[in-house]
């Protein structure tokens, strides 16, 4: 019996070999394919006397069931060619099992009810396919007490520290740099607080400001320079130790305007009871991305000053207020059904303009702030005395002090980094102050030291233009009709 049970399994794995064809007929139903199983595992006829079994009942039901998944899985061969090699050592080991021994069926080469084969490894091709794999109880406790992962260690830490303690992160001199850009863009909500905000840095760095206009007798070689136009552009410059007249410049351009709101030369505006702000586009602007935000205003005012030899003069002073302020509010799905195939379309011209107020307060006497009679063309007519009272009360002025401004609307949402590793930067403005911040940074450091430009021969500088998002044909940029 032991040497018919070896001699169908080796019959049993030399077919194996058709299951590696690149094309299989449709297999069979279990019933037909256990009863094949049947009429060949059992001599007789039906009706006549019990047969006489070639195998045990234990090795007939294993051979059957790995006949059954043999045929019927066809598309896990790997499992299939396992299983019947694991059925052929079962069948030579039922001659000396037991009678009432406990039945071990196989499925797959797996043993249901019985201890896994040692053989098994991982290396084994069935354990390589995840998906028909269970993890253990033991593996389960394992992973539940696995320590947490550097980025789960530092999910509540800034993202200056996550930065730095992850792999991914480039180290302490990445996350310094990132965070470093993320305070200047976050300040820099318009052109002149970018110029601001980069004259503060030159200076901290040994740079000495001149006036553009100025002369420049003094300029030496190993000397750190910069001057602005308009507060807007800056042009930065360290002249080379071994510098000579004719020798070349190394220059980084870059801008510091952005696409974004800015409010019109009128920006009073009722309608249906609602206090608006009229604005414009200014650049290349994903406008949609505006609505449903919380804007803040920030730009420069324009105002009447007395110096100190009693002279009045007019003077510029940056304001930012980054609350929210403003917001431009999207209609309700209520009201346009079709946006989700149609696409959202507004008119930049009426639907851009964000609310200020309502005149509900005006109308009840409540509001001491309200719009007071004005004659026309006086300031009070062109704009909200609740954004006129806004702007004196951040300066600082009186009212009556504002000339005029130049004002933007901006997320008052700060730029923050992002991601599981914090290696994504997610902030506005990035067109093109992250090049700005760069141009900067790198200025600077490649002129700290002492011998920093004792080898140099040429002039390191960068240029941060205004008005690039608008053609770059402007005063901040050409001078005298020649590219400046």
């Amino acid at each position: 019996k032991a040497r018919a049970a070896a001699a169908f399994a080796q019959s049993l794995r030399s077919q194996s070999a058709s299951l590696r064809a690149p094309r299989l007929r449709p297999p069979r139903g279990r019933s037909m394919i256990r009863a094949a199983a049947a009429r060949t595992l059992t001599r007789g006829v039906a009706g006549s006397a019990p047969p006489t079994p070639l195998l045990t009942p234990t090795t007939a039901t294993t051979v059957a069931l790995a006949t059954t998944t043999a045929t019927c899985n066809i598309s896990t061969r790997a499992l299939h060619l396992r299983g019947l090699a694991s059925a052929g050592a079962t069948a030579r080991r039922g001659s000396n099992t037991a009678a009432g021994s406990p039945h071990r069926t196989l499925v797959s080469g797996i043993g249901i009810g019985a201890p896994r084969p040692q053989q098994q490894t991982r290396t084994q091709p069935h354990q390589q396919r995840p998906h028909l794999q269970q993890p253990s109880n033991a593996m389960a406790k394992s992973t539940a007490k696995r320590p947490r992962s550097d980025a789960a260690r530092v999910a509540g830490a800034s993202a200056t520290d996550a930065a730095a303690a992850t792999p991914n992160g480039g180290g302490a001199a990445t996350a310094a740099l990132a965070s470093g850009m993320l305070e200047y863009i976050n300040y820099a909500w318009t052109p002149y607080h970018a110029v601001e905000e980069g004259s503060r840095r030159l200076l901290k760095a040994g740079f000495q400001h001149i006036s553009e206009t100025g002369a420049w007798a003094d300029l030496k070689p190993g000397g750190k320079y910069f001057f602005t136009r308009n507060y807007s552009t800056l042009v930065a410059f360290a002249v080379g130790q071994k510098f000579k007249p004719g020798n070349g410049f190394y220059m980084v351009g870059a801008h510091t305007d952005s696409p974004c709101l800015k409010l019109k030369p009128v920006t009073k505006s009722v309608k249906a009871g609602w206090h608006l702000v009229n604005v414009e586009t200014y650049g290349g602007g994903l406008w949609s991305t505006w609505f449903d935000r919380d804007l803040g205003i920030a730009g420069r005012v324009l105002v009447r000053s007395k110096g100190d030899d009693g002279v009045e003069r007019i003077v510029h002073r940056l304001v930012k207020v980054d609350r929210p302020l403003l917001r431009i509010p999207m209609l309700a799905i209520h009201l346009n059904r079709t946006i989700n195939t149609d696409g959202f379309k507004f008119n930049t011209q009426t639907n851009l303009a964000p609310v200020l107020a309502t005149a509900a307060k005006a109308q009840l006497g409540l509001d001491a702030k309200a719009d007071p009679p004005a004659a026309a063309g006086s300031e009070a007519a062109k704009h909200h005395a609740q954004l006129l009272d806004l702007l004196a009360t951040e300066l600082g002025i009186a009212v009556s002090d504002i000339v005029d401004f130049e004002l933007n609307l901006c997320d008052v949402q700060p730029g923050v980094l992002g991601g599981i590793n914090s290696e994504f930067v997610f902030v506005g403005r990035l067109d093109n102050l992250c090049m700005s911040y760069l141009a900067l940074q790198s200025l600077a450091d490649a002129c700290a030291g002492d011998n920093a430009l004792a080898e140099e021969t040429g002039v390191r500088a960068i240029a941060l233009f205004d008005h690039e998002e608008v053609g770059s044909d402007s005063a901040q940029v050409w001078t005298d009709g020649v590219n400046g």
